[in-house]
């Protein structure tokens, strides 16, 4: 068990090893293995445990009712899974998790972190902080994406998430997602976004392989 993702996530962040020790032996969190296209959890189900992404990506994705499917969020590892359905009074999942490429997720039961005896206490308040800062980020995550969708042209919204990705991850990116996804994503047509994407190439503003993506002018403001 990787006990670095699971600090670099957040869940354990600021807790001694000891302590992860004590915590990961009291939650037993389980593994679970996701291969491209696998089904996480579907939306509507209740959720009742939160996931570490050891490895891998998630898309995040809503259908309309004209079977239209729109990917609302994108997570790669090592993020946190679940935590605003856990903390919600419902825990009713909200969207269709689906994985964008294989991976792993460690799989943490709520009763079991949280309500557990086993754990101390200072511990257990320190995990709760640690949860309500990662929701506190993905509210913000989302209020990027409105941001995203509020601007007009397909480069302005493109390279705007690339902004904020740098921001999270350094220059070198790894977006989680095919260029089709990334059209979805943005609400943008596929071909736009491709040819856009050839441009700023050639311009010297990104060069790309793959998934894999790299900013190449100094970092600006978002």
């Amino acid at each position: 068990m990787n006990k670095d993702v699971l600090i670099e996530s957040g869940l354990l962040d600021g807790i001694s090893g000891k302590n992860i020790t004590i915590v990961l032996t009291a939650a037993n969190p389980t593994r679970r293995a996701y291969e491209r296209g696998d089904v996480v959890r579907e939306e509507g189900c209740v959720l009742d445990s939160f996931g570490v992404l050891e490895e891998g990506s998630l898309l995040f994705q809503r259908y309309h009712m004209d079977g239209h499917t729109q990917i609302a969020h994108v997570a790669t590892a090592p993020a946190i899974v679940g935590t605003e359905v856990v903390a919600s009074r419902t825990r009713i999942t909200p969207t269709h998790i689906v994985a964008g490429d294989s991976g792993s997720i460690l799989w943490f039961s709520r009763k079991h972190l949280l309500e557990n005896r086993q754990i101390p206490a200072e511990v257990a308040l320190r995990i709760q902080r640690n949860l309500l800062r990662i929701l506190a980020d993905d509210y913000i995550r989302f209020m990027n994406k409105a941001d995203i969708l509020s601007l007009r042209t397909v480069r302005e919204r493109a390279l705007y998430y690339f902004e904020i990705l740098r921001d999270r991850h350094g220059d070198e990116i790894n977006l989680g997602m095919t260029q089709a996804e990334f059209a979805n994503y943005l609400c943008v047509d596929r071909t736009s976004l491709t040819h856009e994407l050839s441009l700023l190439r050639q311009e010297g503003i990104l060069d790309h392989y793959g998934k894999q993506y790299k900013l190449l002018t100094p970092k600006k403001p978002i």
